[in-house]
């Protein structure tokens, strides 16, 4: 990222033109980055509560009381969100070599896309996916174009795959979906389908490029019994649309997104995984999907780790607990039980620059 200052102030920050993944393009939460700079109620120093009020204090004395507490507390904490590869790895280091434990939680993580990945492919990864080489592209919810994975990188591909060629041909673009998002805007078609019936509709149109599912491999069985005609009165979707948005996706070379963070519901690993299906199907792995350029810097921690934290804070097994570019008490709900377990910790730290909801 560039960042423009001006008499010591920074007036505007944009994308580097040598980075191979922004080419100077900066998305909306990079922009919003002076934002949280300006911010009149940032903290100017460290500060703790006394009698239940923030009250400041010197480096030295924050410093002094983190360290003390940290040796005396025996095991804790350490819940991130996704800071980036080398901080993830200074905190493990950090929490290794101290006692701690590293918990990394993101609201919307890609958990059940890298579960999908595992399932169908063997890779316990989130994949690759090159819009740009695409002549038609299918997304089942997928908002690429305003957040999921790299809305700087997808919407270059995208603009590159719909733009209109020398011949005058052009890419096109269906969403699916339940709910006409800003990228479902900017679709050539939407076809609205039932919430939740993603991967039925992807496994239709897998049902009709396989012949039935007679050459969908090991997922034959699978495919087999999903056609348009079962599956049209549960989407919303006629079986004569399905049919012929397959027979056009099979054309090639195409691509199909997942749900993403717009599906993240109890059916959002079957639908990764429906997806998954029908890009193979396709012949799409290897050409605009790739499993071997895997996108490293994803958020895809899963639930799991979190709530045997909550458990262990629950239990008092818990000495301290520090928050670091994560908010859980705000971001999880109150089913989960976090904030009760969170309070009953002794000692908590937040590293946040600004009060925050549910600090």
């Amino acid at each position: 990222m560039w960042v423009r200052t001006r008499e010591g102030r920074v007036v505007k920050v944009e994308g580097n033109p040598e980075h191979p993944v922004s080419e100077g393009s900066l998305c909306s939460r990079g922009h919003s980055s002076l934002q949280a700079l300006y911010n009149p109620d940032r903290f100017t120093g460290p500060m703790v509560r006394q009698g239940g009020e923030l009250q400041s204090i010197s480096w030295e004395d924050a410093e002094q009381m983190l360290a003390e507490r940290l040796g005396a507390a025996g095991d804790y904490y350490l819940f991130t969100g996704s800071p980036g590869v080398s901080m993830t790895g200074l905190m493990s280091n950090f929490a290794s070599s101290t006692g701690g434990q590293v918990v990394r939680y993101h609201p919307l993580a890609e958990a059940p896309l890298r579960e999908a990945s595992r399932i169908t492919f063997g890779r316990d990864v989130v994949p690759w996916y090159d819009l740009e080489e695409a002549n038609f592209l299918v997304s089942f919810g997928a908002d690429f174009l305003e957040s999921w994975l790299s809305p700087v990188r997808d919407g270059r591909g995208f603009a590159r795959m719909s733009g209109v060629g020398d011949g005058g041909d052009k890419g096109r673009f269906a969403f699916v979906g339940s709910r006409l998002s800003l990228t479902g805007q900017n679709a050539d078609e939407w076809l609205p389908i039932q919430p939740g019936s993603e991967a039925l509709v992807a496994l239709a149109m897998a049902n009709v490029l396989s012949g039935g599912g007679g050459s969908a491999g090991p997922y034959r069985d699978i495919v087999a019994a999903y056609t348009p005609e079962n599956v049209a009165s549960i989407t919303g979707v006629e079986a004569d649309s399905i049919r012929e948005l397959a027979e056009r996706f099979g054309e090639g070379p195409s691509l199909a997104l997942g749900p993403g963070i717009a599906g993240l519901h109890r059916g959002a690993t079957a639908a990764n995984v429906a997806v998954a299906i029908l890009n193979w199907v396709a012949g799409n792995v290897g050409t605009t999907l790739h499993y071997d350029a895997p996108q490293l810097d994803a958020p895809s921690a899963g639930f799991g780790p979190m709530e045997q934290a909550i458990a262990a804070m629950g239990g008092g097994q818990v000495g301290a607990a520090l928050v670091h570019g994560s908010n859980p008490a705000y971001s999880l709900p109150a089913s989960s039980g976090f904030r009760e377990a969170f309070e009953s910790v002794a000692f908590k730290v937040s590293f946040a620059s600004a009060m925050e909801p549910g600090r």
